[in-house]
This record gives structure tokens, C-alpha cells and sequence, in this order.
């Protein structure tokens, strides 16, 4: 299946991604749910590097996330006990949080976009310090979500970045973090930095990455996609509401 040279709508960033995802197909015996299975772990979230070895348990990098935390270190007065400047959570979802003072649980996320962090699986401790640190002195609602399975170090976005928008984030943040991550980030996610991109929530119960290979895997078995498979794909987005030359982002209703 050769891709068509007739002119797609797609940016040139998720053009070249989405023909990695073409040649991929091309190997995935069987349809429908196998190929957007497989195009998600091999082409969405496939290992990248090597993670640090911290050993079997997730706890471990607990403890890293929240000693490097920029609250860490001051205390806070509440009803006279001395408690840490730090809002945390570890979720059975395999991801730890922090979020700021801002930050309203049941509201905030709908209203947010996501930034795909990629650290470097050596960097953890300075990536935490220097996100928190950053985004404690800005009055707009964040939070950042790491990973806890081991496994998800050695892929891309294994941290997540939420803010209303990305012009609130503060100027150096990219600068100070460009040494802390690695170089790449998920498919079709706006390209901010290397290691750093934008995506938007689907808001239908699945993440970005699922929804997008889900909509990739339709596109690729319509007839058509044998002769253009990249205008087949684009017309399954614009079907679901999504602009092919913007598609890391969600309909708006």
C-alpha cells in the first residue's frame, strides 16, 4: 500500500507520523480492533529507551517524585500543625499527582489542555523540581501526573502537564526542561519542544491515544486507503468532528 501523492490536509509533523502508521499496518495480520491494539503499542506508545532500574515495586519512585516536589522542603501552618506545601495523590491508575491551590478535581480537567512530558527515566528527581517549582509561582489551576509503573518510563509522555492553555505556562519552562527529557513525544500531538507536546482530552472515556488509533485503524480499512490511505484517515477524523490539520485537538460541542 503506497501512500498517494496527492496533498493532504495534515501538517507536515503528523504526516510523517501517521505514514510510520501506514507502514505499520501493512504487517498487522487481521482488522478492526488488532490493528488499532497494535498501532497503539507499537506506533502510539512504543519503549524508546531503557528505564532506570528501580527494582519491582513502584514505591521507590514515590519517594523520588515527592522528596524532589518544590514544596517539599517549606511547611505550612493549619490549625497549628505544621504540615508540607505539597498536594499529592498516588492513584491506582498507576499515575502519582500534584496539582497547585488552584486546582478545583471535578472541574479543572475539562476545562484543560494536556502536555506530554517525556523525561529522561535518570532525570525523574530534576524534572519534578523543575515543573513544580515553575508552575508553585503561577495563580492558574495545573497539575502534573507521572507515571508509577515501571514499564511506562522507557516510553514517551510519561508525564502529563494540565493547564487551561499552554500560553500560561511560564516562558523558560521548555529551556530549563530541554536537558531533562528525551526528544520525542506520542503521534499527533502538537509539536511545543522536543519532548513536549499538546494534546486535548476526548472527553468520550477514552485517553488521546486510544481514541486516535482508534480513528487511524478506521481510516486504514476503508477501500480508499489503499490508493491514498492519508486522505482515508482524514476522512474518518472529519467524520468525528476533528480537523486533520489540527489533530491533537477535541470537537468543540
Amino acid at each position: 500500500m503506497a501512500p498517494a501523492a496527492a496533498a493532504d490536509p495534515w501538517p507536515a509533523w503528523a504526516r510523517a507520523q501517521l505514514l510510520e502508521a501506514v507502514s505499520l499496518s501493512e504487517h498487522v495480520p487481521g482488522h478492526g480492533r488488532a490493528l488499532a491494539t497494535e498501532l497503539y503499542r507499537a506506533w502510539y506508545s512504543p519503549a524508546v529507551c531503557q528505564p532506570v532500574e528501580f527494582g519491582r515495586s513502584w514505591r521507590p519512585l514515590i519517594g523520588i517524585y515527592r522528596t524532589a516536589h518544590a514544596g517539599s522542603g517549606s511547611r505550612i501552618l493549619a490549625d497549628g500543625i505544621a504540615l508540607v506545601d505539597r498536594h499529592d495523590a498516588v492513584g491506582r491508575d498507576g499515575w502519582w499527582r500534584t496539582w497547585g491551590d488552584s486546582w478545583a478535581p471535578l472541574d479543572s480537567r475539562r476545562h484543560c489542555v494536556r502536555i506530554l512530558l517525556s523525561p529522561r527515566p535518570n532525570a525523574l528527581a530534576d524534572f519534578v523540581a523543575t515543573v513544580t517549582a515553575a508552575m508553585l509561582g503561577t495563580s492558574q489551576p495545573w497539575l502534573l501526573a507521572c507515571t508509577t509503573d515501571l514499564r511506562r518510563l522507557s516510553r514517551s509522555g510519561s508525564a502529563v502537564l494540565y493547564v487551561p492553555d499552554a500560553a500560561v505556562l511560564p516562558s523558560m519552562l521548555f529551556g530549563q526542561l530541554g536537558p531533562l527529557l528525551m526528544p520525542l513525544t506520542p503521534p499527533l500531538c502538537l509539536p511545543l519542544a522536543p519532548g513536549a507536546a499538546l494534546a486535548e482530552y476526548p472527553h468520550n472515556g477514552m485517553t488521546f491515544g486510544e481514541h486516535r488509533c482508534q480513528l487511524v485503524s478506521l481510516g486504514l480499512q476503508l477501500p480508499e486507503a489503499r490508493h491514498a490511505p492519508l486522505q482515508a484517515v482524514a476522512e474518518v477524523f472529519a467524520m468525528h468532528g476533528i480537523d486533520p490539520a489540527a489533530p491533537h485537538r477535541t470537537p468543540r460541542s
